[in-house]
């Protein structure tokens, strides 16, 4: 998190393995930037992703993306 005269900016990240089904990950990013007067922050973003690799070098990758600009968007993309 960073906090300074006009606002404040934070991030979390998360990437984590999934112990019972090893071929499957998670992966979130959440930004949040906003100035002090602002009662609802129009500087946001949450994107979660789960990606299953069902051949070596092979995997599919989808998840949503959401901002309070754009509202929810799916997407999915095949890796590798």
């Amino acid at each position: 998190m960073l906090v300074g005269n006009d606002g404040y900016a934070s991030q979390m990240i998360i990437n984590k393995a999934l112990s019972d089904i090893p071929k499957l990950s998670f992966f979130s990013v959440t930004n949040i930037s906003s100035s002090w007067n602002e009662k609802l922050s129009q500087d946001a973003m949450n994107q979660i992703n789960l990606k299953y690799d069902f051949l070596k070098g092979m995997s599919v990758f989808g998840g949503v993306h959401y901002t309070p600009v754009k509202s929810l968007v799916i997407k999915t993309i095949v890796l590798d």
